[in-house]
């Protein structure tokens, strides 16, 4: 078909391969997949990644979805009114990333995962980060072997002081608190965790922390409800 008879989201794709067809050293893609759903943008990106690391390119990925950066960054400049921050990892990079856009992002840790195997019965996907193992849903259209960047929210993560029973929580990972930010005009206490070497943060009620007594150092139970 001809180029004016095609959609916003077909006309980036155009672009993205005409793009690629020229193998530059240098990529830069300022919001590529803007135009395309959900489970378009996820393949286009997920084949993107593929593709310029294959083909040996750099690329600058200009994004405002935390989720974009998760899914395709391997580092990250963050720039807020005309200044840049320094070039860190995705992991170091979630604090900041919050800072500047408030509420849009929200709390969390990115962790490099390796998908170990399927649960064809339940639908679940066992997945390796660092020290913990989770069983997650979500995850069918990638095959075991793979590695992934998986984001979970502080949000999806709740703290106990003993395991809990009759819970539906599958993930129940020991953990030792290693910082507590509470302030006193906010409803919601952020929780840094640690799971062996494997960093998540919680974020629970003031109040919740104040009740359960919870302090630095303390061993607890981080239930992870999602991802």
């Amino acid at each position: 078909r001809r180029t004016d008879s095609l959609s916003g989201g077909e006309r980036q794709r155009v672009a993205i391969a005409r793009a690629l067809a020229c193998r530059p050293g240098l990529l830069l893609l300022d919001e590529p997949v803007r135009a395309l759903d959900g489970r378009r943008k996820a393949a286009t990106l997920d084949a993107l990644r593929s593709l310029v690391g294959r083909m040996g390119m750099t690329a600058i990925f200009v994004s405002h979805s935390v989720e974009e950066i998760v899914r395709m960054a391997d580092e990250v400049i963050i720039m807020t009114e005309g200044h840049t921050a320094p070039c860190r990892s995705v992991e170091a990079s979630m604090d900041a990333m919050e800072a500047v856009s408030g509420t849009r992002f929200g709390p969390g840790a990115v962790l490099r995962a390796r998908l170990a195997s399927h649960d064809e019965t339940y639908r679940l996907a066992r997945l390796e980060a660092g020290d913990i193992t989770l069983a997650l849903p979500g995850f069918e259209d990638v095959e075991a072997g793979n590695d992934i960047q998986l984001r979970i929210r502080a949000r999806d993560v709740s703290i106990a002081l003993h395991a809990p029973s009759g819970s539906s929580i599958r993930n129940c990972l020991p953990a030792k608190i290693i910082s507590i930010d509470a302030p006193p005009d906010s409803a919601y206490a952020d929780i840094g965790l640690l799971c062996g070497r494997t960093p998540l943060k919680s974020r629970i009620t003031r109040a919740a922390a104040d009740e359960l007594g919870l302090a630095p150092g303390m061993d607890v139970l981080a239930l992870v409800k999602s991802a």
